[in-house]
């Protein structure tokens, strides 16, 4: 009888202990809200009255509240049932880019209205509209169309000339928003970034400025003008990852780029920065590549910057690091609003059991926040 008490209180006991260890990792991955640092208007007081998803925490479990996790599990964790039509557009270059346009929703047929609201989404290095469709189907339920911009050669696109976009470069999405405000003039456009996609979008609404034709955006992970130390200081697992899908990329379109491109150089290099070096910096005709960094950097111009933005960063990220984080940029600049979690990883943001994508409710949530406050 002793023996089989003993047995019990020590099991119950291991329960307790269990428990509690794991309510403490529970509490501690949920404790607290985001941090968000803004410049007091009246339109700042609305979005975050409007926004139900921009003051709540992530609800992360414990085995899911690393960096390095949440940024692995981004590209694994399951995606929706959405079907996307492909429509290129021609460039006065003669070059092209791929649009994809969602127009099935889990097995059903998605119709909008010439007046319904477009979000054009640009997603992450070596990511296309698969990747990015939590977000396009999360917007479609909320009445948005969704379009996803694949920059020229990525996204397996053709590429018809012998060069690709550069990081800073806003001409292609220039062109791109003109034409899908040509073809839906009653509707107002919104735009969505992850990660290196993020460059692209800097860089436009800067040189833009206050014709841009876009209504607000959103920027996730973004680097701001931290690409190029990054390229210096990656680790090595990300560093690899990255060249690696650099590699991909040039390897679909070795045969076009090899008349501007040491091909074979760039896929024997080791190094990211010897990699842009051969694949933009030489081909463009940049002295160094302090020059192509600088005509590339995507915060170069963003005083001239007239819209609603608002930009979500992890301080776990693993590649866009919070040391690079301007935050005087968010309190001096009425403009520009900066979500920070303390875990989320790199375009992660993962929550609950079924790795929902907090980052992108919350971005939808401030897109749809602005449309009713200007419209």
């Amino acid at each position: 009888m002793w023996m089989y008490c003993s047995i019990c209180i020590l099991i119950l006991g291991s329960a307790i202990i269990f428990l509690v260890w794991y309510l403490k990792f529970i509490v501690a991955a949920n404790a607290g809200a985001p941090k968000i640092y803004y410049t007091r208007s009246t339109l700042t007081k609305h979005i975050l009255n409007h926004g139900k998803h921009m003051l709540r925490p992530l609800q992360v479990p414990f085995w899911n509240r690393n960096g390095h996790t949440q940024t692995i599990l981004t590209y694994l964790a399951p995606r929706p049932n959405c079907k996307f039509s492909r429509e290129y557009i021609l460039l006065k270059d003669g070059g092209a880019v791929a649009l994809d346009w969602i127009v099935e929703l889990d097995g059903e047929s998605r119709d909008f209205g010439n007046t319904d609201p477009i979000l054009i989404v640009i997603p992450e290095l070596g990511s296309d509209a698969y990747t990015v469709s939590p977000l396009c189907r999360l917007a479609s339920k909320h009445g948005c169309r969704s379009v996803v911009f694949n920059r020229r050669g990525h996204g397996h696109s053709f590429l018809l000339t012998a060069k690709l976009q550069e990081p800073g470069d806003p001409s292609d999405l220039r062109s791109v928003v003109e034409y899908v405000q040509s073809q839906f003039p009653r509707s107002t456009l919104s735009a969505v970034a992850y990660g290196m996609g993020t460059n692209v979008l800097f860089s436009y609404m800067g040189e833009y400025g206050s014709s841009c034709r876009l209504s607000s955006v959103v920027c996730v992970s973004p680097g701001y003008e931290a690409e190029y130390i990054l390229s210096r200081c990656l680790s090595f697992p990300y560093h690899f990852a990255m060249l690696y899908m650099s590699k991909r990329e040039l390897a679909a379109h070795a045969a076009s780029l090899s008349k501007v491109v040491n091909v074979a150089a760039a896929m024997a290099t080791n190094s990211l920065i010897d990699f842009e070096e051969l694949l933009y910096c030489r081909p463009a005709g940049y002295a160094s590549m302090e020059r192509y960094w600088e005509h590339n950097n995507p915060m170069r111009e963003v005083d001239e910057v007239t819209i609603p933005v608002l930009c979500i960063n992890s301080l776990d990220d693993p590649i866009c690091k919070k040391r690079h984080i301007p935050y005087s940029l968010f309190t001096d600049c009425p403009n520009f609003m900066l979500l920070t979690t303390t875990t989320g990883g790199h375009c992660g943001f993962l929550e609950g059991s079924y790795l929902e994508r907090w980052a992108d409710k919350v971005a939808v949530d401030y897109i749809l926040s602005v449309l009713s406050f200007t419209f």
